[in-house]
Formats: structure tokens, sequence, C-alpha cells
């Protein structure tokens, strides 16, 4: 299996894409993040009009952080069996996947980490395919696939929001 060691941007690594590799756009959301009451929620986005994309509310602990991870153990579980690329703006998730997480492993999962179940979880699927690209984006800059992502992440808070009323 083999992922990627640097972060790499849209820029760098459009060439060197395989052609079997499938792109997906995540994100997350959360209102009044860190907060009593705060809602979140995922986006994971394909393409216009494919059934995959998803609106789903972060019902356990929500954070902004744990809804980003969440977007990405998503994307896996509904991409294609072989390669993926996910385009995400999260700094956070990019660097923990192809920065910090190899410590982490080396350690054994020992030391304290923020999120350690979610980051457990995401490390366990990108493990049963052949690539995982990790694509950091820049985040509200007008490109697309983000923007679709970041929408349905936002109208999943909308859900949540609603229900809670």
């Amino acid at each position: 299996m083999d992922t990627t060691a640097e972060p790499l941007t849209t820029e760098t690594s459009e060439a060197a894409l395989p052609s079997n590799i499938e792109i997906v756009w995540t994100d997350g959301a959360c209102r009044c993040n860190g907060q009593v009451g705060a809602v979140a929620g995922i986006g994971v986005f394909f393409s216009p009009g494919d059934p995959r994309n998803l609106s789903e509310p972060l019902a356990s602990q929500p954070t902004n952080q744990r809804a980003e991870i969440t977007a990405a153990i998503r994307a896996l579980h509904l991409a294609k069996n072989g390669p993926v690329q996910i385009r995400t703006d999260s700094k956070y998730l990019v660097s923990a996947m192809t920065q910090w997480i190899i410590r982490w492993k080396h350690s054994g999962w020992s030391q304290e980490i923020k999120n350690k179940d979610l980051f457990m979880e995401l490390d366990a699927l990108v493990q049963q395919r052949p690539l995982v690209q990790w694509i950091h984006v820049p985040g509200h800059a007008g490109v697309y696939g983000n923007i679709q992502a970041d929408a349905l992440a936002v109208r999943a808070c909308s859900y949540q929001e609603a229900s809670n009323d």
C-alpha cells in the first residue's frame, strides 16, 4: 500500500495521477465549535449528481476536527475500490495523515493523540487501499469541489440544528 509521504497540492499532483484514481472532496463544519450546544456536519463530494455525495450530521462529540476526519472516513467507505485522492481544506487532516501518523504508529499509538479513535479508524481504511493521496486545497477560495463539500457539511449542521429544535 502506497501513501504519500508529503502533502500534495493540486498544482504538483495533477500530472502524476494514476488514470484510475478516484478524486473525492471532503469537508467538515461545526457551529459553536468547542462550546456547549455545538453542532457539526460532514460533506463528501464526488461529482455533480453522484448518489454517493453525502451531507450527514456528526452526532457524537461535535467539533470541526472530528467532522473533518469523519468526512474522510465516510469518503473511503463510499469510494470505489482502488486508489483514491482526498482533497480537503483541512491542513490538520493532511498533516496528520502524511506526517504525524508515522510517529504515532511507530510508538504503537501509545502517546496522547487528540481524536486517536478516528485516526486509527481512518488509518485502517487507508491500509486497505493500494494508494491514498492527501491533497490540501485552499478553503473558501472558489475551488469548485471544495465549495460543494463545504455546502454539504454546512447543510448537515442545519439538519442537526433543526432536529434539536
